[in-house]
């Protein structure tokens, strides 16, 4: 079993800011479940950039980094 955790910080904004942007990145996440290897423990540490941004864009930056830590694109065996 794959664990995703979030972390925002309140440098992002005010309770409902970080709420909304936490919202946005688990259910772009909840996208990439599937094709994310078993096994592993993510941690996604939000930065203020990201409010404002719509789901596309946050996950086109989820997506990006994904890839670079070589979790997409793989067998689901870990």
């Amino acid at each position: 079993m794959t664990r995703v955790g979030f972390t925002v910080s309140k440098r992002v904004g005010k309770a409902h800011t970080r709420n909304r942007v936490k919202r946005v990145l688990r259910e772009v996440v909840r996208a990439y479940l599937p094709s994310i290897p078993t096994g592993y423990d993510i941690v996604i540490i939000s930065r203020p950039s990201l409010v404002g941004k719509s789901s596309s864009a946050v996950d086109e930056v989820v997506r990006r980094q994904l890839t670079n830590a070589r979790l997409l694109g793989r067998t689901n065996s870990a």
